[in-house]
């Protein structure tokens, strides 16, 4: 099993930061975080935030990216997109599960995360993010999220 030189990532340059960084540039990246639960995260064309975990499953899509000034190694980003919860949370008061079923059930909502993106070595990036969240079973409380994970660039 092979994969074609075109697949696979370019080795990072080094950029002129005071604290490394590198470029980046691959259309596939996986890897490991703190999202929903803990999870695989990948990101697709720098353009989709995937996250599926131990209590769900999350997708976002930049929609808008910058650099602070070319001396600080991060970037940042903004996102929309939405999550699904599968962690059987209690809601209105819970006593006896098997009993009060009908107080159980999977949360949901849309998300708007802020981030930041560091490439710190070649192929490899870390992010963390902030989001505001609308939980649309809880009448539609308004609550806050945070992410944080490392990926490889394939």
């Amino acid at each position: 099993m092979g994969f074609s030189t075109s697949v696979l990532a370019d080795e990072g340059v080094r950029t002129n930061t005071s604290v490394p960084s590198y470029t980046n540039n691959s259309d596939y990246k996986v890897g490991f975080g703190f999202d929903r639960g803990f999870s695989v995260v990948g990101q697709l064309y720098n353009k989709v935030n995937l996250s599926l975990g131990d209590d769900g499953v999350a997708a976002d899509y930049i929609f808008l990216t910058g650099k602070f000034n070319q001396k600080l190694p991060f970037t940042w980003y903004a996102s929309v997109g939405g999550f699904y919860d599968w962690d059987n949370t209690c809601h209105n008061g819970c006593g006896n599960p098997h009993h009060d079923s009908d107080h159980y059930f999977n949360d949901y909502g849309v998300r708007v995360p802020f981030g930041l993106d560091w490439n710190f070595a070649s192929r490899w990036d870390t992010y963390v993010q902030l989001a505001p969240v609308i939980n649309v079973p809880d009448d539609f409380d308004v609550e806050f999220q945070a992410a944080i994970g490392i990926r490889y660039s394939l």
